[in-house]
């Protein structure tokens, strides 16, 4: 059992939905992001990753399944994963993208590139 407590965010139409549960060891971010303040929305996750990052769960695999982000927030999105894969040589994230979008897959293959492909799989959603 972690000390780190779980962060639950519900998705809106705007924002995405984010899992991070500790006790089941599921961690989720997914939908779309578009929220009004980007930097108060991700405030919370930023804050929780710099925990995690301080006291990594052993093995923890992330997925990623963004559907959209804006631009306000993908730098804090792309900050907050480059955190978390920093964080531990035990983290997997799995980037997943639709096979139309090159945008996100090649979001994905920059992650990889800097976190290192061991770290970020980018895997293609079937519809």
């Amino acid at each position: 059992m972690s000390l780190l407590e779980s962060l639950i965010i519900e998705g809106t139409i705007n924002t995405p939905s984010v899992i991070f549960d500790t006790e089941k060891n599921t961690f989720k971010i997914s939908g779309k992001s578009m929220p009004e303040d980007s930097v108060e929305f991700y405030k919370p996750i930023e804050e929780w990753v710099d925990v995690f990052g301080n006291s990594p769960i052993p093995k923890a695999k992330f997925e990623i399944r963004l559907e959209y982000f804006n631009t306000a927030s993908s730098k804090l999105i792309l900050g907050i994963i480059k955190k978390i894969g920093l964080s531990s040589k035990d983290i997997l994230i799995d980037w997943y993208y639709m096979d139309d979008d090159e945008d996100m897959e090649e979001i994905g293959e920059h992650l990889a590139s800097i976190l290192g492909k061991d770290v970020v799989n980018i895997i293609l959603l079937e519809e």
